[in-house]
């Protein structure tokens, strides 16, 4: 087989249950897609106490004709989340389009109730391929996603734009999606810095405070700090080292 299992993400919720997203693609078109697992066991070192992994993108969005064929999932990066106490998990994932002259990536979100069965694709929420987070606003090179849940429900992403002859000039973008008041939409993407060379960031968010780390150029990692509503406003970022 030309399968090849790559970059898995595993979260835990409140309840002890382990949540596992992975890519699997092809090494010969370089096409992949996205699965999901779960293990409510103690006994998650043992392979049958995990449900057995489901595709959570339908048929529909893997074809390469038609409507759809300029989905071919060449950079699947899934990222896992919980916001347990709205009871959701949450997997991001990017994709590229073959063509690496218009590249016009995206960020995409789903999401399924903990409470239900997720093993199921239909439970899967928003449309069958996912929202894309960037909402057609980025510089057209998107990747990179990372995801985190907080304490109050709010669900928070990060990732890596540039446009795509120039892939150095990386911006580091942020969006935040909040279940506690309702609302279901992401809002509008924000660029927290714009430093060269940035790569596989990480965010964290407690007690109202974001912490963003990236690698920059291979070599050393740059950070980024900001609080509440001001994550929203460059002037009042504050660079971690």
């Amino acid at each position: 087989s030309n399968m090849e299992v790559v970059y898995p993400s595993m979260v835990m919720d409140v309840s002890g249950v382990l949540h596992l997203a992975f890519g699997v693609r092809d090494t010969v078109s370089g096409k992949g897609t996205v699965y999901y697992s779960r293990c409510n066991s103690a006994a998650c070192h043992v392979q049958s106490s995990w449900s057995p992994a489901t595709r959570i993108l339908s048929s529909a969005v893997d074809e390469t004709t038609g409507a759809n064929s300029r989905w071919k999932y060449k950079l699947v990066r899934p990222k896992i989340a919980t916001s347990s106490n709205q009871g959701f998990v949450h997997i991001l994932f990017d994709d590229a389009e073959v063509n690496i002259l218009s590249r016009l990536n995206g960020i995409f979100h789903r999401y399924c109730s903990i409470h239900s069965n997720c093993n199921a694709v239909l439970n899967w929420q928003s449309v069958s391929k996912g929202v894309d987070i960037t909402q057609g606003l980025g510089l057209g090179y998107a990747r990179d996603p990372f995801i985190a849940g907080d304490e109050y429900g709010n669900v928070h992403a990060a990732w890596v734009d540039s446009p795509p002859f120039t892939p150095s000039a990386t911006v580091l973008n942020y969006s935040r999606y909040n279940f506690a008041n309702g609302s279901l939409a992401w809002r509008d993407a924000h660029a927290l810095a714009s430093v060269s060379d940035l790569t596989f960031p990480v965010i964290a968010y407690s007690d109202d405070t974001l912490t963003a780390i990236a690698t920059r150029d291979g070599r050393s990692v740059s950070g980024y700090r900001c609080t509440g509503s001001t994550c929203f406003n460059t002037s009042s970022l504050n660079t971690a080292w």
